[in-house]
Formats: C-alpha cells, structure tokens, sequence
C-alpha cells in the first residue's frame, strides 16, 4: 500500500472551482504532492515532468483534445499507472469510450471524500496485483526478442540505432527495419541506460548512433535521421554528452 505523503498525483479538470475542490479533498486526505492542470497540453506536459504515481482525469477539458485523448497517450508510456476518471454526467457510453485506456475507476464530480479515498486504495490494490508488462519484449543479455508471427525473432542491442513510440506501440530501428513490441519507452530507458538515452517523450537513442547534435536547433542527427530533442528531456541528454570546444 503507498504512503500518501510520498504519493504524486495528476489532477486534470478544465474548471477551476471544480480543480481546486479537488485540491482541498486530497489535501484533507494527507496527499500534498499535487499537479493541477486545467488543459490537455498543461496536463501531458506535467505528466511528462513530474511523471505522477496517479492520474485523476475530467473526461471533458473543453477542447478538441478531452480526458480520454490524454490517457491514451499516457498509456503510451505508462500501461500500469492508475487512472481515475471525473464527470459530471457518467454514462454507458462514456464507458465504452473509456475502457480501452484500461482506468482503475470512474467518479462523479461531487463525490465524496470517503468514495475518493476508496478510489484511490483500490486503484493501488489493483495496480499491484498485475505483473510488470515486460513479457512482450524481453530483455536477455545483450539482445532483445521482438515477437514476429509465432516467433520471437532475436535482435542485437548494438545493432539498435533508437527506439521509438507511434500508434501506441514501440519500435526498435535496427539496420534500416522497425522492429514493434508493446513495452513502454519508459520501461526500456531504465533497463537500457547509460547506453541509451532519453531525448524526447517519443525517442530513446543509442549513444554510440549519434553522427551529429544540433543543441541550438534541438535535433539529433542517427543514420541520417533528425530525431526531435524535446525541452523536458534536452538539459539531462546534453549533460551526458561529452563536448569539446
């Protein structure tokens, strides 16, 4: 079970009122490592730089982009993170466009602090409950096994020039020819660093790949690639370079 002074949560909702009622309630429950957000862009880049232990998302956030488009691409880098869902109006068909994000649960606007703190527990007895999700792409010396078919098909770390996240899935560049597997960039950094590195929410590189860095410009240069460096990630890969002048 967490503790919840050490436990960072999310908290997404497109009005204020609405926000900062939230705020006191999880306050009032001992969480005080709190991330407001009343936007799409607000919240995925929090999300990014602060990666939270829980997510507590407004289904409508008044734009193009609502609660459910963020937890798609939280799930992107995150399959096990729990996620619990706010509406006003809770519906059958709010369910089914929801439920492919795998959320932990669903609260009303308005609730109470006893049904928030009950989400919340069971969100976390849930969450330790599922394995780890490394099955699909499994790390074994210094190869990575990409299932293909019916088959596990081996490919060399040292061959893989950078890993990369599109259509909710990851791919591994390796010789000219993507390689996918549903394991999260986030799950690869932490088994695969110092070697590789993190440069952008959507790119994990092979140092050793890199033929150019272009800081001004914010692009990395691999087998003739320009792969984005993104702001959250640029200061932490730079220092990690090491530059003569």
């Amino acid at each position: 079970m967490y503790q919840s002074n050490d436990l960072s949560i999310l908290m997404v909702d497109d009005g204020r009122d609405s926000l900062f009622l939230l705020q006191y309630m999880l306050e009032e429950l001992g969480f005080h490592r709190l991330h407001p957000c009343q936007s799409f862009a607000e919240a995925l880049q929090t999300f990014n730089a602060k990666s939270p232990d829980l997510c507590l998302l407004d289904i409508e956030l008044g734009g193009i982009k609502n609660g459910i488009n963020l937890a798609e691409e939280i799930r992107k880098y995150d399959a096990r993170i729990p996620i619990i869902y706010l509406t006003s109006h809770f519906s059958e068909d709010y369910y089914d466009r929801c439920r492919h994000t795998n959320p932990s649960s669903f609260l009303n606007k308005g609730c109470t602090l006893l049904n928030l703190k009950y989400a919340i527990e069971l969100a976390y007895i849930n969450r330790n409950e599922q394995a780890p999700h490394h099955a699909q792409t499994p790390v074994t010396g210094n190869q990575l096994f990409f299932k293909i078919g019916d088959v596990y098909k081996s490919v060399s770390l040292t061959n893989i020039s950078f890993f990369y996240a599109e259509n909710k899935l990851t791919y591994a560049r390796s010789e000219g020819r993507s390689y996918p597997a549903s394991i999260q960039l986030k799950v690869l950094e932490e088994e695969l660093k110092p070697a590789f590195l993190r440069i952008h929410k959507s790119y994990l590189v092979n140092t050793k790949f890199i033929a150019e860095i272009h800081p001004t410009e914010g692009v990395v240069i691999i087998d003739g690639e320009s792969l984005p460096i993104g702001n959250t990630y640029k200061r932490f890969f730079l220092e990690k370079m090491h530059f003569l002048k």
